[in-house]
């Protein structure tokens, strides 16, 4: 039996791993080498305890101020607004207390062993070049005490996220680097970062073709079922016949779905990150500044700072000045912070307004597979997301409860 995995990130590369040591004769493609999308600059952060969903009890509330706000968390190009305003709304409909808790089920379930899973993908001496397993910091100027930080502390609290609370310069104790300004923080202890996201692909990439799996970078443009029960993968160079299909193309997963009866709320959060070279500010695990909604996290290559929602489609030009801002606000967290180079990124984080990645078999296509919608968690949720479906390609029944992946939950 044979499986194209569409989508060399972290979340297709896991799948492929998966497949191939499940005994499948396993090609993975896609356009660019390994790692380069989403999975190249997010913030590196692996955690089990990233289960709280971007939609919490009294979002609607805060939307209007980050819209008029120009260095706000949230931006809208205001030209795109029509193609995301169903997006959007379905957002704002799963802020409600039943949605949001059960997202933060459905993502404990998904993220659960996620340090142990990448250290058997990979291998130990890979994994512990990197991987830190140091949790990571979030800190706020005060404790919060409006009605969705409340609500994510309780549900923390009810799925076991292991934490502690930080008073004053007990931050400081953890994490001198921080201002003094900080007086409350959460170090989530459990999980930690990777140091480079793109080596932590290749080196699953790595894995996977050790394993007997084959990669081949080349555009895919259409997928076609025949008579036979096959499916033809179009290329730009040829066509390839394989048995079943892994669509985990993030962002641009929706471009394969047309023939799919069910609508599936896709859409790219455009995420920004700024990398400091040189620079004179190290700290020793990722700090999350809440107040400003971006992660600093200590890397191979520098600090990255990395953040903020930009909802423009895939083909909008980068808005620099979003990187820019996330140097502003650093500066804020970490006081004389300065560097001698930087570099920015912007990339399409998948997203689903539940912020619940689509784990699920295609209803109009059997022998297709869907991996796609991970959001800000794909780190997190990649090894999990791979054994659910290898379990659906086998025909086995996952340990877990894959209704809440499924596509019944997009059905009007």
């Amino acid at each position: 039996m044979s499986v194209i995995v569409v989508g060399a990130g972290v979340v297709g590369a896991c799948c492929a791993l998966t497949l191939v040591r499940a005994g499948y004769k396993v090609t993975l493609i896609d356009q660019s080498a390994p790692g380069s999308g989403c999975s190249y600059g997010n913030a590196g952060s692996i955690s089990p305890g990233s289960i709280i969903p971007m939609a919490l009890p009294g979002l609607w509330k805060k939307v209007p101020a980050w819209l008029f706000d120009k260095d706000g968390p949230l931006s809208v190009k205001w030209s795109y607004l029509p193609q995301a305003a169903p997006w959007l709304i379905g957002w704002l409909r799963s802020s409600s207390e039943e949605v949001a808790n059960s997202s933060a089920a459905a993502l404990t379930a998904l993220n659960k062993n996620v340090m142990e899973n990448y250290k058997n993908m990979i291998g130990p001496k890979a994994y512990s070049k990197l991987i830190k397993a140091t949790g990571h910091l979030i800190v706020q100027k005060n404790k919060p005490t409006g009605y969705g930080d409340r609500f994510a502390a309780s549900l923390r609290e009810a799925y076991g996220v292991n934490i502690k609370e930080l008073h004053g310069e007990e931050i400081r104790d953890l994490e001198p680097v921080v201002g003094p300004q900080f007086n409350y923080g959460i170090h989530m202890q459990d999980g930690g970062f990777t140091i480079n996201p793109k080596k932590l692909v290749n080196a699953l990439v790595e894995s996977f073709i050790d394993a007997g799996g084959r990669f081949v970078m080349n555009q895919v443009r259409d997928i076609q079922a025949d008579n036979n029960g096959m499916y033809a993968v179009t290329t730009r160079t040829g066509t390839i016949i394989t048995n079943k299909i892994v669509i985990a193309a993030g962002a641009w997963s929706k471009r394969f779905l047309s023939e799919d009866k069910i609508k599936i709320p896709l859409e790219t959060e455009r995420g920004y990150h700024i990398m400091l070279h040189n620079h004179n500010v190290q700290p020793s695990l990722p700090v999350v500044a809440a107040d400003y909604k971006f992660f600093s996290t200590p890397m191979e290559e520098g600090l990255r700072l990395a953040g903020t929602v930009e909802i423009a489609g895939l083909h909008a030009q980068p808005k620099w000045n979003r990187a820019d801002m996330l140097l502003e606000h650093a500066k804020q967290v970490f006081p004389g912070l300065s560097a001698e180079g930087s570099s920015v990124w912007m990339g399409h984080r998948p997203a689903i307004p539940d912020s619940v990645p689509v784990i699920a078999e295609s209803k109009s296509n059997k022998g297709v597979f869907y991996a796609f919608g991970h959001g800000h968690y794909g780190l997190s949720g990649a090894p999990n997301t791979a054994q659910i479906i290898c379990d659906l390609v086998l025909g086995n029944k996952p340990e877990v409860n894959i209704e809440p992946y499924g596509l019944s939950r997009f059905q009007s």
